[in-house]
């Protein structure tokens, strides 16, 4: 009888721990949906790294605010706009810098820009890959020429409230 008792026990405790698993991956979000809120969401770098055989340098630390506040917003509709942020560098400058699309790869793992300006500098096309991304921030790495010099860069992104 205590066999019995601990086998039905056995059993009900594998069957409760199945239906966790399955109720915590029923509650992941898509990726869309993270970097959108199913309509849109504003996001502003919170740290850039370029690395180069060996050396790394912090993109963000060296640059005035009015540069690295800038907003883009993603649409779940596939667009973007890039806007000044809080402070603007000059004050006859646009609050929309740019508007363009962007795409999410079908496996979710890659979002790629038509046109992205990064510290005064166009960007065509960057394929950025996904390391992370939740509800408050995403990150990743993509790979830049800039001038004949190529760089990776890992740059990390957190929402804008």
């Amino acid at each position: 009888m205590k066999k019995l008792i601990i086998a039905f026990l056995s059993v009900g405790f594998l069957m409760t721990s199945c239906k966790k698993d399955e109720e915590v991956k029923a509650e992941a979000k898509p990726t869309l949906e993270l970097l959108t809120s199913n309509s849109s969401k504003s996001w502003k770098v919170k740290d850039g790294i370029a690395k180069q055989n060996g050396l790394e340098v912090n993109l963000i630390a060296s640059q005035n605010p009015c540069v690295t506040d800038n907003i883009i917003t993603l649409a779940s509709d596939f667009t973007y706009d890039f806007l000044e942020g809080a402070s603007k560098c000059d004050a006859n400058d646009p609050n929309l810098i740019l508007s363009a699309s962007w795409s999410l790869s079908q496996d979710e793992s890659i979002i790629t820009i038509d046109k992205f300006i990064f510290l005064g500098r166009t960007v065509d096309n960057p394929a950025f890959v996904l390391s992370e991304v939740t509800e408050t921030t995403f990150s990743g790495t993509t790979t830049l020429t800039l001038e004949g010099e190529t760089f990776d860069v890992d740059v990390t992104f957190e929402v804008v409230n």
